[in-house]
């Protein structure tokens, strides 16, 4: 998944961003997610990043999936040592019977995040709350082939262990809003190309155009 961004605030957080995400059926109900994610800073100042998420994701009585992981990240900023972090998770989300194109869903991740050769961890308790909507333009058998999908999520800190920090005087960390362009090149690949608002608070707002592949291994037409 290739993104840039800039922002609309004085600084220039202009990014590009690389992800690529890998679906791998086990089983009826079983389903292995992997994603590599690098994002380096292309403006001014350094900022390089890489994060792997995994998860094993389950089916629970065909509208819902429920699924547990990790994800491992990587941080260099302005050559400051480098930050680290380890962000166990629970994942909820469904797509509700009565509404074909709707999904919600929920994570919670505790953050535990610390400053590489430093004993200080700073731990962090954030709730996740995404709606996506699809207004297909086709569609088969295996859902949506083309169309448009657009979906917003909120990012909240429920607790955290220091009120230093960036944000530490709101309630939330985040909240994005998205709109894509999506299409199927074949049974096994998804294709997207969105733009991407990211606001953080009154003065930074972000904006990505974002290029995305999903990649499903283990496909049956």
């Amino acid at each position: 998944m290739l993104a840039t961004g800039g922002s609309l605030c004085a600084q220039d957080n202009t990014n590009a961003w690389l992800r690529y995400a890998v679906r791998t059926p086990i089983g009826p109900k079983w389903t292995l997610h992997s994603e590599p994610d690098f994002r380096t800073r292309l403006g001014p100042g350094t900022f390089n990043q890489f994060l792997l998420r995994v998860d094993a994701q389950r089916k629970v009585a065909s509208v819902h999936t429920v699924g547990i992981g990790i994800v491992g990240v990587r941080s260099v900023s302005n050559g400051r040592m480098p930050v680290l972090e380890w962000r166990p998770q629970f994942t909820w989300s469904t797509r509700p019977v009565w509404a074909r194109d709707l999904m919600m869903r929920g994570r919670l991740e505790w953050r535990q995040q610390y400053t590489s050769g430093s004993s200080e961890t700073i731990s962090t308790l954030r709730c996740r709350l995404l709606i996506q909507l699809e207004a297909p333009f086709r569609r088969d058998a295996q859902g949506m082939r083309s169309g448009l999908r657009g979906h917003g999520e909120i990012l909240v800190r429920a607790y955290r262990t220091t009120t230093e920090g960036t944000f530490s005087d709101r309630p939330y960390d985040q909240s994005r809003l998205a709109m894509a362009y999506v299409t199927r090149l074949s049974g096994h690949v998804e294709l997207e190309g969105a733009w991407l608002w990211m606001f953080r608070d009154s003065s930074l707002v972000e904006q990505y155009f974002r290029v995305g592949v999903v990649h499903t291994l283990g496909y049956k037409a």
